[in-house]
């Protein structure tokens, strides 16, 4: 769902798609919520309630991480995308000309 909602975004804004991609996973991989089930099974497993649980032990280490890779994507990301690495004109190039033609019934 955030690859088809907030990836065309951060492409129309100027983000390149790697580095728009990077965030999605990212934030993908970081569920600091009462609902989350990783946060509900410890909780559970720890005997505390999830609310508790994310206030007192998620939280405080949720904030300083969330900090920690936002500083490193912008970092990471304004390099690789000064550096180029991820064009590829050529591949482009060669999927539009070899495109078949295709029966207008299909779509």
């Amino acid at each position: 769902l955030l690859l088809v909602a907030l990836f065309p975004i951060l492409r129309g804004v100027g983000v390149s798609a790697a580095s728009a991609a990077a965030v999605i996973g990212t934030s993908a991989g970081m569920t600091f919520a009462p609902t989350a089930g990783t946060a509900n099974l410890a909780a559970k497993v720890a005997g505390l309630d999830p609310i508790i649980y994310l206030v007192e032990y998620q939280l405080p280490i949720a904030i300083p991480t969330l900090i920690a890779a936002g500083a490193a994507h912008y970092l990471v990301q304004r390099y690789y995308d000064n550096k180029g690495d991820d064009v590829y004109t050529e591949a482009a190039e060669v999927k539009q000309t070899e495109a078949p033609e295709v029966p207008k019934w299909y779509a």
